[in-house]
């Protein structure tokens, strides 16, 4: 019979000594459970296959350690046979530690470079100009006087415009600005042609240039576009097609009550910050009329936008709530030249962010129009500023138009 002082410690279940302290039990109480560490995986592991791979490794390192702890047992109580078989398991356990190692290793440095590859996200880009036109014809920038009536008109309106600074993303704590797109110039094509109370129109927007600056903001690295004339010539990007009705008041009277839809089209790269790459539409409320040298003009409507980048700085956020008005002042000069000065105010906000101050933008513009009495050409001219500077609304903007009129009221 062996003593006890000369018998081998006997085996526990986990490969721990008896009167040892289970070291497995003991690791798995300081990191909470299994159970907890896998959940902790599941969140912040950017690869649960290699957690377990490489605990695994240490699992088969683990035996082949107690093995060799045991070999002096097994010499004495097993025949030359089953010893021969058991000091070949042992022996190839005990060879493969090095490569145990090794693969473990390896498998640490790619779970250290993977949530560095995860950070580096490039978000591809979307549709960041946050003017949309109204329809040619339509007496403003922005909103629709609905003075259409009478018999067959249209018109055609050639307006072109530049922003600064339409996106400038700030990181969360503040403290980095990164002028993605730092100056937009656009050039838009719009035809329209009228009966009685409807009104049929097309928009084409071509950008000719947007440029800025690029950098690591946070997990993402944003790309600057680079369009030029010389790049992308003749680049028509989400144009558009809509369609009005006034339902309610007459051409120049005092209220004028209307509605419209615009379906916008993919076109263009998102990389240029020129397209959402799916389509859009525009569904709008209107109100209009005139009182004596004053007329005034409003919109609510909703912006179906199913690209969603959250949380991507800037980024798009679903569908928003269109709200916008204006009112101005009529004037009439010598030699027959007739004007119109005012503000137009519009903005938008993001349903799933409601009124949020990152998916919120408020932006102002002066517009004035003038005119030659029997002349169809008429001349338009704004100037604006982002009263709340952010989803794409800029630092400031200039626009110039030029319209070619059909039937007039």
């Amino acid at each position: 019979m062996v003593s006890s002082e000369s018998s081998p410690p006997r085996l526990r279940r986990g490969g721990a000594p008896k009167g040892e302290p289970d070291r497995a039990k003991h690791q798995e109480k300081r990191r909470g459970g299994a159970g907890q560490t896998n959940d902790f995986m599941d969140q912040h592991h950017p690869s649960l296959g290699l957690y377990q791979c490489s605990t695994l490794l240490l699992r088969l390192r683990a035996v082949a350690l107690a093995l060799r702890a045991g070999s002096g047992f097994a010499a004495s109580a097993l025949p030359s046979s089953a010893e021969e078989g058991r000091s070949r398991i042992l022996r190839f356990f005990v060879q493969s530690q090095s490569h145990v190692i090794a693969v473990f290793l390896a498998a640490l440095a790619i779970a250290v470079w993977l949530p560095s590859a995860e950070a580096q996200q490039q978000p591809q880009g979307f549709a960041v100009e946050r003017f949309y036109p109204g329809p040619p014809g339509s007496g403003w920038f922005i909103m629709d006087d609905l003075n259409m009536g009478g018999g067959l008109g249209g018109a055609v309106t050639l307006t072109s415009g530049y922003s600064r600074n339409p996106l400038d993303v700030t990181s969360p704590d503040g403290r980095t600005h990164l002028p993605v797109v730092s100056d937009a110039a656009f050039l838009n094509v719009g035809v329209a042609g009228t009966y009685d109370r409807y009104r049929i129109y097309f928009n084409f927007p071509m950008p000719f240039a947007l440029g800025g600056t690029g950098g690591m903001l946070g997990l993402y690295q944003l790309t600057a576009p680079v369009v030029s004339p010389g790049t992308n010539p003749d680049n028509i990007s989400d144009p558009g097609a809509g369609f009005d009705l006034r339902i309610a008041g007459a051409p120049g009277s005092p209220l004028r009550i209307g509605a419209g839809g615009q379906l916008i089209f993919p076109s263009g790269e998102r990389a240029d910050y020129a397209s959402d790459g799916t389509y859009r539409g525009l569904v709008r409320f209107l109100a209009a009329g005139d009182r004596g040298q004053f007329s005034y003009a409003g919109q609510l409507g909703v912006h179906i936008r199913p690209l969603n980048d959250s949380p991507v700085p800037g980024s798009p956020n679903g569908s928003e709530l269109l709200c916008g008005t204006s009112i101005g002042r009529r004037f009439s000069f010598q030699r027959g030249l007739n004007g119109l000065i005012g503000p137009e105010i519009y903005g938008e906000t993001a349903f799933h962010s409601f009124f949020d101050e990152q998916r919120t933008a408020v932006e102002g513009l002066l517009t004035a129009w003038l005119e030659h009495t029997g002349s169809p050409l008429r001349f338009k001219l704004g100037a604006g500023h982002g009263f709340v500077q952010h989803f794409g609304v800029p630092e400031w903007r200039v626009v110039f138009g030029v319209e070619l009129l059909g039937q007039r009221n």
